[in-house]
């Protein structure tokens, strides 16, 4: 977490989520995000089976995830325990660092813009101004630009549909807009079509569990 360049009282609280990708931590995107010249505090959180929570295993096990159900086992569990765990690891921070009781805003990089639609969508907290970094819009379209990139096809269930459903914010786009916090996209040359990196370590390319 990074102070406010000069008053703490009624500034604004910057919240970002990290990608899947590098940088896949709080403290890496910290580094690569500081957001110097914005006089807020700014507060780095680490996504869920990501950074020091690594599943057992490390990054073969968050690989390993990832194949044997994407939806299922990775990034729905991601985004959901993200989400749960907000309210208090954010009335934590605040307790403990004292910050201020001013607007919120959010960042979400790739699959960390999924936790940051959800929590503008949910509207608790009332979210003032939301950055989409190389975004994930729709978890359907992160799964699709996986089967582009191994050249295999995902197993969809009725279960998978459903959370796909849910985190699919080109269809939810009401949802976030009448929130009415202005939004910014910020995309890549080389990201997907959907602003979703494609990036893919090639010593974990491995097909999902055939149907």
């Amino acid at each position: 977490m990074l102070p406010p360049n000069r008053g703490r009282d009624q500034v604004a609280t910057v919240i970002v989520w990290h990608l899947h990708d590098p940088p896949r931590s709080e403290r890496a995107m910290a580094a690569a995000l500081p957001l110097r010249g914005l006089d807020a505090w700014r507060v780095y959180l680490g996504l869920p089976l990501s950074s020091s929570r690594l599943p057992a295993g490390g990054l073969n096990a968050f690989f390993a995830l990832g194949y044997t159900d994407a939806v299922l086992k990775l990034y729905g569990p991601t985004v959901h325990q993200a989400i749960d765990e907000f309210p208090s690891a954010f009335a934590e921070l605040r307790r403990r660092h004292g910050l201020a009781e001013g607007p919120i805003a959010v960042v979400g990089a790739s699959v960390g813009a999924l936790v940051a639609l959800s929590l503008v969508a949910s509207g608790q907290p009332p979210v003032s101004a939301i950055a989409l970094v190389s975004p994930a819009l729709r978890l359907a379209s992160v799964v699709a630009a996986n089967e582009r990139r191994l050249a295999v096809a995902y197993p969809w269930s009725d279960d998978s549909r459903e959370v796909a459903a849910e985190l699919d914010f080109v269809a939810r786009a009401p949802d976030v807009a009448r929130r009415r916090a202005p939004t910014l996209f910020v995309v890549g040359a080389d990201d997907d079509a959907d602003g979703i990196p494609l990036r893919w370590p090639a010593t974990h390319h491995r097909p999902w569990p055939a149907r």
